[in-house]
């Protein structure tokens, strides 16, 4: 079992079970999320973990949440995720 925390943001039900479904085969467990509004109440700068998401969402979409402050840590001093 891996220690790091996976937060999976799709909007797509289906699509959301089978990602948990197969990165939970590799030994993650997984937190599911329906939109990145929920994702940024989990994180903030103690968060440990990695999230993943779907890119093209109703209301906020995946770039958003990455580059929204507290997901992507701007303006923190911290250093960023960088999306590539």
């Amino acid at each position: 079992m891996s220690d790091a925390r996976v937060l999976l943001v799709d909007d797509e039900e289906e699509m959301r079970h089978s990602t948990a479904q197969a990165l939970g085969l590799f030994g993650m467990e997984v937190d599911t999320l329906s939109n990145a509004e929920d994702v940024l109440e989990l994180i903030g700068y103690s968060f440990s973990g990695v999230v993943i998401s779907d890119i093209r969402m109703p209301g906020m979409d995946g770039m958003t949440l990455l580059q929204h402050p507290r997901g992507g840590r701007r303006n923190s001093g911290h250093p960023r995720h960088r999306p590539w």
